[in-house]
């Protein structure tokens, strides 16, 4: 695989990336936490909500900065490398995280939420594949 195409399939992971980070405004929506916050107590609350936003705040900007620095993330540079290693392992670990604890038995009953479990795990997939080629291909040129 060519460079270019490390760097193509970069540029996809940062727009996904940004996709989630967009999706996760909706959430308060998509489950329902007004009634759920109403049930716990305002610390849990605005615990909840700090590492919601933290999360969706991580996920644009590491969209944005994979968009940004495509290029040099396909090097094969020490932090290039580093740092794609860990995204691929981040993602991977998302993928399990996914498959292991949102199972499709738990959502069944709203076509919605069954949807949205598919393509999360399409997306995770395809993330942890897109930060783990460019190093993939490096090691197995080497």
């Amino acid at each position: 695989m060519k460079s270019s195409s490390f760097v193509h399939g970069l540029q996809a992971a940062g727009i996904v990336t940004v996709l989630i980070g967009i999706g996760h405004t909706a959430f308060h929506r998509i489950f329902g936490w007004k009634r759920a916050f109403a049930s716990m107590s305002s610390l849990n609350a605005k615990v909840f909500t700090t590492i919601h936003i933290a999360t969706t705040l991580f996920l644009l900007l590491v969209g944005a900065l994979t968009l940004r620095y495509s290029e040099l993330l396909s090097q094969s540079t020490e932090p290039a490398s580093v740092l794609c290693v860990a995204l691929s392992l981040f993602w991977s670990w998302r993928l399990l995280w996914q498959l292991a604890y949102f199972k499709p038995s738990q959502v069944e009953h709203n076509s919605r939420l069954l949807i949205l479990h598919y393509i999360l795990t399409l997306f995770f997939a395809f993330l942890a594949m897109a930060y783990g080629a460019p190093v993939a291909g490096r090691l197995w040129r080497a």
